[in-house]
């Protein structure tokens, strides 16, 4: 079935309308908790409160807005689809975050390191490219498209 057809099932009013700061450590847990059951408002509710400074934060380092945008969408799928293994009372979801955001970086520049526009830069005595280096290229992308399905509306990190 095609993902424009599947009914969207209805959700409680978002909890960030409380007065409760879109950060706190204990507003944050009870969104991952209502992700864990697939709750795409509290998902909406968390990408809302915590993308941008991620993206801002990831520009800042990168210095390219297209990789921060993709490792930003790429972040919150996998907050999607891990959040029933973070729901413990002593999970520090912003840590949590943090933790995956450097790995996905990491990773990226690994990648980059092999694209192909920078052959020139690469010693001639340099390794040949990795097949998972091929794979990052389109990664992005793909990211953007599961982010805007997850969240029903176009992310911010995307195009």
């Amino acid at each position: 079935m095609p993902l424009s057809r599947i009914p969207l099932p209805r959700f409680p009013a978002p909890l960030l309308t409380t007065t409760a700061p879109r950060t706190d450590p204990t507003v944050l847990l009870h969104l991952v908790r209502r992700i864990a059951v697939e709750d795409h408002a509290a998902f909406a509710d968390l990408y809302d409160a915590l993308s941008l400074p991620l993206l801002r934060e990831l520009e800042s380092t990168l210095r390219d807005p297209d990789r921060a945008a993709g490792i930003t969408c790429g972040t919150f799928v996998e907050v999607w689809t891990l959040a029933r293994f973070h729901v413990g009372a002593n999970t520090d979801v912003h840590a949590w975050m943090t933790d995956i955001v450097a790995r996905r970086t990491a990773d990226r520049q690994a990648a980059d390191r092999w694209r192909p526009d920078r052959a020139d830069e690469r010693s001639t005595d340099a390794p040949l490219r990795p097949w998972w280096a091929a794979v990052a290229d389109s990664h992005d992308r793909d990211m953007d498209l599961t982010l805007r399905a997850l969240l029903v509306r176009a992310p911010r990190c995307g195009g």
